[in-house]
C-alpha cells in the first residue's frame, strides 16, 4: 500500500513538550510520507520545539527537510518544521495542508500518543474505499485521575471511551463525527470545500468546532463518506485542571453556536434542531446526570456553561459574512 499520508501537527507554546508526540508517531509500525509541524509559538518555545524536532530527527535517523512553507514537491526527509507567524488552529492546520505533498492529510494534537497502528488505520481506509472524503478516529484519555475509581467521571477527563464504528454519507449531528485531535481527510474534498473555517477553532474570534464544521461541510456538499472508526486510535497526554477545562467548555460552546448559526444564515434546515439537540445533551441531560448519576458538581458546573455559551458564540457569529460556496466564514 503506497504512503500517501501528510501528518500536520498543529503546536503553540508547548516547547520540548511535544517530543513525546514525535517518538509516539516515528515509533509507529507505518510512518507517514511527511511530519508537517506548524509552529506558531512565540521566540523562546519555538527555539525549543525547533531542538526538539531536530533530536527526534537524530533519534529515528530521518532527516529535516528545508524550513519553507513553500518547500519543493521532492523535498527530502520525513519531518517538516515550518514557523508560522499567524494565529489560530485552523491557520495553522490550513498551511500544513497548503505546503502538504501528500494525497491524505491527516492532523491531529501536540499532546497526543500514537498507537502502533494509527497511520496505517488510517491508509488502508482511504486505500479501501475510493468515496471516502474524511475519517475520524477515537481519542481516549491516557490516564484516570486516582479520586475517579469505577470510572467516575470528574468532569475535566480529555477524551472519551470508544465509540463503534459508523459511515456517514449524509449531513449527520455534527458531533457525533469526532474531533480535531485525530481526524484525516482526501486532499481533494479538503480542498473542494475549502478548508478549516479560519473564523473556528482555538485562537480564532469563534474559539472552537472547525473540525466538526469540515466533516459536515464535506457530508452536505456530497463530497463522499465520513468514517469513524475506532481502529483509529491515539491517546490524550496532557490533562487539564478544572480551570483550564472551563475555559475549553466556553470555547465549545461558542464554536458551536457559532458553527449552527453559520449553517443556518446558510439555509441549512437541519441547524436550529442541531442547536436545541446540543444545548439539551450538553447541558440539560449532562446537569441531570452529574446531579444524579455521579454527584459531581463539577460536571454539573461545566454543563451549566452551555447554557450560555452556544447563544454567545450564535450572536458573535452574525457579525460576520459568509462565503455561501464553501459554508465559511469570511475573516
Amino acid at each position: 500500500m503506497a504512503n500517501t499520508t501528510s501528518l500536520i501537527i498543529s503546536t503553540r507554546n508547548r516547547g520540548a513538550r511535544i517530543l513525546p508526540t514525535l517518538q509516539s508517531i516515528l515509533r509507529g509500525q507505518t510512518t507517514p510520507r511527511e511530519i508537517i509541524i506548524v509552529d506558531q509559538s512565540d521566540d523562546m518555545p519555538a527555539r525549543a520545539t525547533r531542538q526538539v524536532v531536530a533530536q527526534a530527527a537524530r533519534e529515528f535517523a530521518v532527516t529535516i527537510s528545508p524550513e519553507e512553507e513553500h518547500a519543493p514537491s521532492d523535498a527530502p526527509g520525513v519531518l517538516r518544521y515550518i514557523r508560522s507567524p499567524r494565529r489560530g488552529l485552523s491557520h495553522s492546520r490550513n498551511t500544513g495542508a497548503r505546503v502538504a505533498h501528500g494525497a491524505h492529510l491527516l492532523f491531529t494534537d501536540d499532546d497526543i500518543i500514537a498507537d502502533a497502528n494509527w497511520v496505517a488505520s488510517v491508509q488502508r481506509e482511504f486505500a479501501g474505499d475510493s468515496q471516502v472524503a474524511g475519517v475520524y478516529g477515537n481519542i481516549l484519555p491516557s490516564t484516570r485521575e486516582a479520586n475517579a475509581p469505577h470510572g467516575r467521571t470528574t468532569g475535566i477527563e480529555v477524551g472519551r471511551e470508544g465509540k463503534g464504528r459508523g459511515v456517514f454519507t449524509a449531513p449527520t449531528v455534527p458531533w457525533y463525527l469526532g474531533s480535531g485531535g485525530n481526524m484525516a481527510f482526501r486532499r481533494a474534498a479538503f480542498e473542494q470545500c475549502g478548508g478549516f473555517d479560519p473564523v473556528l477553532g482555538a485562537g480564532a474570534p469563534l474559539h472552537a468546532c472547525e473540525d466538526l464544521d469540515l466533516g459536515y461541510r464535506m457530508l452536505n456538499f456530497g463530497l463522499g463518506k465520513i468514517v469513524c472508526t475506532p481502529a483509529s486510535l491515539v491517546y490524550h497526554d496532557s490533562p487539564k485542571n478544572f480551570a483550564e477545562q472551563i475555559r475549553t467548555e466556553q470555547g465549545y460552546g461558542i464554536g458551536a453556536g457559532a458553527m449552527l448559526e453559520k449553517f443556518a444564515r446558510c439555509g441549512d434546515p437541519r441547524a436550529r434542531g442541531y442547536f436545541r439537540t446540543w444545548v439539551w445533551h450538553m447541558a440539560v441531560r449532562r446537569f441531570g446526570a452529574g446531579l444524579l448519576k455521579w454527584r459531581n458538581v463539577q460536571v454539573m458546573r461545566l454543563a451549566l456553561l452551555q447554557l450560555r455559551y452556544p447563544f454567545i458564540g450564535a450572536r458573535a457569529a452574525r457579525r460576520y459574512r459568509i462565503n455561501s460556496n464553501e459554508w465559511t466564514f469570511l475573516a
